[in-house]
């Protein structure tokens, strides 16, 4: 129930229900964390090293950051519980990897999703995406999503304002801009329920992008070259 400071790495089996309630510190020791049980957060900073790995992560209580240090993480199941998450700046050139699907992320007040600057690392999403406002990335970042994106309407519009790659998919959100966009894998189709859509560049890679009809009557630039 208070903060938690180590000198190396957590290992917990897949029958472990792990929860933790402020703050954690895990040092750069000869392990890194592997949890391969339920792991609760309840809105905390999570600082650690190689790997961070987690198997079914669910936050509560609260926004909840993590910082790798330079090093991965991987979350194979996400239940964001209605809090924002934060992929620190610490993390570097580390990558984040979503594997499964990612849900109720976000409580509708700011980012549900913000990756900070100095996150150079890829953050990739490989599975669906859910959220209850928008996302938004630093310059120098880089966000990758594989399958369809659904963001609600909070007070927090979509500014991925690094390089974006997005592999065939459906996104539906409000106010968007994306930076410097890479269409991969299959075509784009994009709905911003009657909200503006921004691409500062747009590398086609051979796909097909649709305008939907939700956009309704608001603009859609492209700033840069497509």
């Amino acid at each position: 129930q208070s903060t938690f400071a180590a000198n190396s790495g957590i290992s917990a089996a897949a029958n472990n229900r792990l929860r933790f309630e402020d703050d954690v510190t895990i040092g750069n020791g000869s392990v890194g964390t592997t949890i391969s049980g339920e792991t609760v957060l309840d809105g905390l900073s999570w600082s650690s090293f190689d790997p961070l790995s987690f198997a079914n992560l669910q936050l509560s209580g609260g926004p909840t950051s993590l910082n790798s240090n330079g090093s991965s993480i991987s979350i194979t199941a996400f239940a964001g519980g209605g809090q924002d998450l934060t992929i620190a700046g610490g993390t570097g050139a580390g990558t984040t990897t979503f594997t499964g699907a990612v849900s109720g992320l976000g409580d509708g007040v700011g980012p549900a999703l913000t990756v900070a600057a100095g996150a150079t690392g890829v953050v990739r999403f490989a599975n669906t995406v859910a959220a209850n406002s928008g996302f938004q990335s630093a310059a120098g970042t880089t966000v990758r999503f594989e399958m369809d994106v659904t963001l609600g309407g909070g007070d927090t519009a979509t500014n991925l304002a690094g390089a974006v790659q997005l592999d065939g998919l459906t996104w539906r959100g409000f106010d968007t801009t994306f930076g410097a966009t890479t269409l991969s894998s299959a075509s784009l189709l994009v709905d911003t329920n009657g909200s503006a859509l921004s691409f500062v560049t747009l590398a086609g890679g051979s796909q097909d992008l649709t305008l939907l009809a939700g956009i309704g009557a608001r603009t859609t630039t492209f700033s840069g070259a497509v």
